[in-house]
């Protein structure tokens, strides 16, 4: 069957499929390289564009550029039309989609039984997509750090998600941004700490690690038995790089140690836009140039 024929039984039968813990990749190898569509929204919002009407060039330009996965937001398949639409440009373009992003309140009883209904929703239509991993950043507080209690509720909920989405047959990874690293990583090492390692998975967002005031090689190795997804962007004196090279993080470094640890999942190229980071050539361009980074430093 089909991603096109699958996804028309979404409605009419529930997913039972065996939950598999590593997506791809045999022993020693990456399971390919992706590409992040974040950085797209930033260049098209600049031009007055909707992305999500735009998905077709967004992923003829990952295409072009030489990758075999694309990872993108859960809102851009909300609905079976969408859904729908996704998988004729994933076929179309031969793209695999690798993760679907979100955010969502967890620390909170009343919200976090939405946040996991939708999950388990979206489990299902990820599936149905070929898509193994959903990749959840629970939201942060904007003045302050979650309290004790909050972060156990939250753990509490991840695991709930993580449930939901085992079920379905595929994998809950928490992501983090800077956030979540204040104080030595606090709530990331609570949402690590406190939840099943059967349920609930990581994203190593290598360059938000560091970011955040956090040595992103010995948190790569503590959690290492848990990671499902890698996040590759790099800066160069702290200012993120037009593309991904060499700067401030040493990826032959990381490279070493995903090696460590075993990891044969799928490598994503997640570039972004601020203020001081050159932007001298097309993004496509820039993309392509973040391929070849990856061939030459993680062999993938």
């Amino acid at each position: 069957m089909d991603r096109r024929t699958f996804l028309g039984t979404v409605a009419a039968a529930g997913f039972g499929a065996a939950f598999e813990a590593h997506s791809a990749g045999e022993p020693g190898q990456f399971a390919g390289v992706a590409a992040g569509t974040f950085v797209w929204t930033q260049v098209l919002g600049k031009q007055g564009k909707d992305p999500r009407e735009n998905l077709d060039l967004i992923f003829e330009e990952v295409h072009s550029a030489g990758y075999e996965g694309v990872e993108t937001f859960a809102d851009y398949v909300a609905n079976p039309v969408q859904a729908t639409r996704m998988t004729g440009l994933l076929d179309e373009h031969q793209l695999k989609l690798t993760g679907l992003y979100r955010g969502g309140v967890f620390h909170e009883e009343e919200k976090a039984k939405k946040t996991v209904d939708e999950i388990g929703q979206l489990a299902e239509i990820a599936l149905a997509l070929d898509c193994l991993h959903i990749i959840v950043n629970p939201d942060p507080l904007p003045d302050r750090e979650k309290t004790d209690q909050e972060l156990d509720i939250q753990a509490q909920n991840l695991n709930k998600a993580g449930e939901l989405a085992k079920k379905a047959g595929v994998c809950l990874d928490v992501h983090f941004h800077a956030p979540e690293l204040r104080n030595d990583a606090r709530e990331l090492r609570w949402d690590m700490d406190k939840t099943d390692p059967a349920l609930v998975f990581l994203c190593d967002d290598v360059h938000w690690m560091y970011r955040g005031g956090v040595d992103p090689y010995a948190l790569l190795e503590k959690y290492g038995p848990r990671v499902r997804g890698t996040h590759l962007r790099n800066s160069v004196g702290g200012v993120w790089s037009e593309e991904l090279g060499p700067g401030d993080i040493d990826y032959a470094r990381i490279a070493e140690r995903l090696k460590k640890i075993g990891y044969t999942e799928w490598l994503t190229v997640e570039l972004a836009i601020e203020d001081k980071t050159p932007q001298t050539r097309p993004l496509v361009e820039s993309m392509k140039m973040s391929r070849e980074f990856v061939r030459q430093t993680f062999g993938a």
